[in-house]
């Protein structure tokens, strides 16, 4: 996602009274390397509401993750691979 997608959806976001924190720790859109990405800022923010992926399988990932730990937020993502529709199917994401 551009730049300035990012800085407007945070600006947007602010506006209607969110929190937003970003995480700058780039996964390469890996699944492999989103996981730890994904656990270690969950981990370090436990009380969010919501978490927004820039592409599928960081989304992927970051549904894993809070469901691993038990954590109600939900997962939003830019893009919608195949396994995130599957979870939504199944009531998972």
């Amino acid at each position: 996602m551009p730049d300035y997608v990012a800085t407007e959806v945070k600006t947007t976001l602010e506006a209607a009274g969110i929190t937003v924190t970003l995480s700058s720790e780039a996964d390469g859109c890996q699944l492999d390397t989103a996981v730890n990405v994904a656990r270690n800022f969950i981990v370090a923010n436990p009380d969010m509401d919501a978490v927004y992926s820039t592409c599928g399988p960081t989304g992927v990932a970051v549904t894993q993750v809070l469901q691993e730990q038990g954590n109600p937020a939900l997962s939003l993502t830019w893009d919608v691979p195949v396994q995130e529709i599957n979870d939504i199917l199944d009531g998972k994401a």
